[in-house]
């Protein structure tokens, strides 16, 4: 009964809301592809176990929730705003009232009263060789005087190289205004502090570190500088609830006409690119290390100084060690996180996200981040080791039939008695 009140009253209270705010989630040169298993009945004893409970419902969209729930099977959207996760559903039985539009993508069907529209888990929109920019859009939301707050979800773990604000905004007066945007690690940068005046004045404009002085004086549009830099955010993790508040000092009404972050992510050093595998015969096929949590970082140094040039990461937790990649063509698939490090992709089923070991070993040696190389326009790429520090040996592998045992191998995060096995076979990731 309390949750019929609840669901009762949140829809009073958006029916008395005049606009109501539209989050859109990423776009990036890699979507991410979702399986629709059907419509089923729920009930309170879910049908899937693990709710998102993140403080901002409107930014809940097929991306995002796909994002939220990696390591799962499955995950069912409910309700318009609403998330599950779970490796099984359907113990309700299928249901005929998946019918409602999400509230942050009218494009997009989110359930139904205590129905979920349920999808298999894909993996994540990820950065490519170039680095890859990933756009979060806001649709228009009025604001009166206090503070009103406009949520933006980032569907995939990457590291932040640089950030870009674009934002249109309707008010009389921009003197009113204090803005100031929060990262999902709660890192603020504010964007404006009521220093900018004039009546009539209305903002269209990208947000930039390289860019002109912070707006203080008119013209409002193009290329501005932000009152604190958005470098702040830079290397820290994306995925997660971006907040940008808007404080109005004002009776005046305004409105937020368009809101758009525009992120372009660092690529981690050494990374060449996404390709096919062959469980009978494998495209790195010198050695290979299943170990739980995998990471770049591990891989490297368990195929460095062995004779190989190359390394794959696979499905989350393989590593293949080779001289050559590719002969089974590119693949779109790598999109499964690393459990050693989740801003690393680790491939996917069958598909090695392929990478070159000096250029990995060369970042782990010097304990910094790596600068790698800046495309024209806004695309940078470095590295998402920062900071890793190889401490004490890769291991020695005693070789035998079978599975064999390495030594303590510690990469980026400490850990120490780690057992790992080592196959020469073609052992299926």
């Amino acid at each position: 009964m309390w949750h019929l009140c609840q669901r009762t009253m949140s829809t009073l209270f958006l029916i008395g809301v005049v606009t109501i705010g539209l989050a859109r989630t990423a776009t990036a040169q890699q979507q991410s592809s979702f399986q629709y298993q059907g419509c089923f009945t729920d009930t309170l004893a879910r049908d899937m176990n693990v709710r998102y409970t993140q403080p901002s419902v409107s930014i809940v969209t097929r991306e995002y929730c796909n994002g939220f729930c990696q390591g799962t099977q499955y995950f069912g959207l409910q309700y318009g705003t609403e998330c599950f996760c779970a490796d099984s559903y359907g113990r309700y039985g299928s249901s005929s009232v998946c019918n409602m539009q999400c509230e942050a993508d009218p494009s997009q069907t989110c359930g139904g009263y205590w129905a979920n529209s349920v999808f298999s888990v894909s993996g994540r929109p990820r950065c490519a060789a170039n680095g890859t920019v990933f756009a979060v859009k806001y649709l228009p939301q009025s604001f009166e005087k206090g503070s009103t707050s406009f949520y933006l979800g980032v569907p995939s773990n990457f590291l932040v190289q640089r950030l870009t604000v674009s934002l249109a905004l309707l008010h009389t007066r921009l003197g009113d205004l204090r803005i100031v945007l929060k990262a999902p690690n709660n890192t603020e940068v504010l964007i404006m502090d009521r220093n900018a005046g004039g009546e009539l004045s209305n903002i269209n404009a990208d947000f930039d570190d390289s860019a002109n002085p912070p707006i203080t004086a008119p013209p409002w549009t193009g290329p501005r500088r932000p009152a604190q830099p958005l470098s702040r955010v830079t290397g820290s993790n994306a995925f997660g609830v971006w907040t940008l508040t808007v404080d109005n000092a004002a009776k005046r009404v305004g409105v937020m006409s368009s809101l758009e972050l525009k992120f372009t992510c660092q690529t981690p050093a050494g990374f060449i690119g996404c390709y096919a595998d062959n469980g009978n015969q494998r495209d790195l096929g010198g050695r290979q290390i299943v170990r739980s949590p995998m990471s770049a970082a591990y891989c490297a140094a368990a195929c460095n100084g062995q004779g190989f040039t190359y390394f794959g990461l696979q499905n989350g937790s393989s590593c293949f060690c080779g001289t050559s990649y590719g002969r089974y063509g590119s693949s779109s698939n790598c999109g499964v996180d690393c459990a050693g490090n989740p801003t690393e992709v680790c491939g996917g089923p069958l598909t090695n996200s392929v990478y070159r070991i000096s250029d990995v070993v060369a970042v782990i040696s010097t304990g910094t981040t790596s600068t790698g190389t800046t495309s024209t326009g806004t695309t940078s790429t470095g590295t998402t080791s920062t900071g890793t520090t190889s401490t004490g040996t890769t291991g020695t592998t005693s070789t035998s039939t079978g599975t064999t045992s390495t030594g303590t191998t510690s990469t980026g995060t400490t850990s120490t008695g780690t057992t790992a096995t080592t196959s020469t076979g073609t052992t299926s990731a």
